[in-house]
Order: structure tokens, then sequence, then C-alpha cells
């Protein structure tokens, strides 16, 4: 019995424990997560260890148990402003109106270079271009330009743009997405006769890789034998069809 626990029982259930506790801490990557997070990730992965090795299954469970307390304490915690403050998870402004604040710099430990590498990633290659670069708390640096040299905006010309308009799936490799057509308020017929424009019908769902609903109200077909032509000329270089 001992050995079915010890290599059936206890890797299952250290396992969901794992599984619970990244839905827990979300999906972040090692550079999005703060301190303490980063932290808990590296004592969970300890306990998680541990907990395969140990006799006693209730150090498998009630381990990672106090752990995911201790997080959840520490996430309301710092909801309190006061708390916030005393543990210093404020985001650090180190350039304002193209100035490097170095006493900002030195407050977070990160050499100039850093700073100059960071805005270039950001496609910027002088301070001066910056209104604003803040060192956030996940460990980013968030960059707002100078209005000088940002983009131009609609608002700037007096235009009032129509919202952003993202394209509804109808079918995808071969099947009608049924939800999305209740969505739109249509059935299987509107959706033939709109495949009938394209000269086919719903016995070709086979043969469709996916379509789309536009913001026009028409529906865009890419079908499944359907190949991209070929320029003439090095603008029709595709990768990979040196293999060919």
């Amino acid at each position: 019995m001992e050995v079915i626990v010890s290599l059936f029982i206890k890797p299952v259930l250290v396992f969901c424990l794992g599984f619970a506790a990244i839905y827990l801490f979300g999906r972040k990557s090692v550079a999005a997560m703060d301190n303490f997070e980063l932290l808990l990730v590296m004592i969970a992965a300890g306990l998680f260890s541990a907990s395969l090795i140990s006799f006693r299954m209730s150090a498998a469970v009630l381990a990672p148990l106090v752990l995911a307390g201790l997080y959840l304490l520490f996430q309301y915690l710092l909801l309190k402003p006061a708390v916030k403050e005393w543990l210093g998870s404020q985001p650090t402004v180190l350039i304002k109106d193209g100035a490097v604040d170095y006493q900002a710099l030195k407050k977070i430990r990160m050499p100039i270079e850093d700073l100059l590498s960071q805005i270039r990633l950001k496609g910027f290659s002088d301070p001066k271009d910056l209104a604003l670069a803040t060192y956030e708390n996940n460990g980013m640096i968030s960059v707002i330009p100078n209005s000088r040299i940002r983009p131009l905006q609609p608002g700037d010309m007096q235009m009032d743009p129509q919202p952003p308009f993202i394209p509804i799936p109808l079918i995808v490799d071969g099947e009608i997405v049924e939800i999305n057509l209740r969505f739109l308020n249509k059935d299987k017929i509107w959706l033939n006769q709109q495949l009938m424009a394209n000269g086919r019908n719903l016995d070709d769902l086979a043969d469709i890789a996916l379509a789309l609903y536009n913001q026009d109200g028409t529906v865009q077909i890419h079908w499944k034998n359907q190949t991209p032509g070929l320029t003439s000329g090095p603008y029709g270089y595709k990768p990979g069809i040196e293999k060919g």
C-alpha cells in the first residue's frame, strides 16, 4: 500500500496542488512577477519536490495550502495603501520630460546603460524624446513619448474613427461555429447564401479552412486548397521555398 501511495497517489496529488497554485498565481512569465511572487514560486518548487519524497501525506497537502494562504493574505494586504507604501511596491519615475532621475536609478540599483537599453527596445534612442519613463512593479519599464514625436492620432485631425472590429469566425476547419451565428442573429440559411455567393454551399464545408464575418457584413472565406500565388522577382520569395 505504501508503494502505491508513493508512486501513484502522492504524485497525482502534488500535480493537482501544483496546477491549483499556477491557477492561483495567474499566467505570468517570470519577468512579469514581482519579488514576492518570485519568492513564492521558488518556495513552492521546493515544497512540491519535498512532498514527493516525504513519507507523510499530510506534509504533501498542508505545506502548499499554507503557502497559498500566505499568498492570498499578502495580496489582500497590498490593497491597503499603508502596507503598499511600507513595502515600497510603487512605480518609480526614471525619466520625466526628457530628464533622467539619477537618484531614482540609484534607488532601484539600475545602471544608466540598462535604462538606455530598455528605452531603445521601446524604439527610442534619446531620453529627451520621452515625456515619462516608469519602472513598474513587475520589473518592466513603460514609456510615454513626447507629443512632438508620437504617432499622429485621429483626434489630432479632428477625426472620429469607428471602434475597432474583430472579425468573427463563422466556420473553422470545416465546422460551423454555432455560437457566433447566434451572436449575430444569423442562421445556416443565411450562411448558405453567403457561400453560394462564392459559388459554394454548406455541402462544401470540408473544403473551408476559415470563414470570417467582417465589419461591412460580408463573409471572407479561406479555402483549404488555396495557395498564395508566387510573384516573380525578389519580392516573390517565400522562406523555405528553397527546399522545394
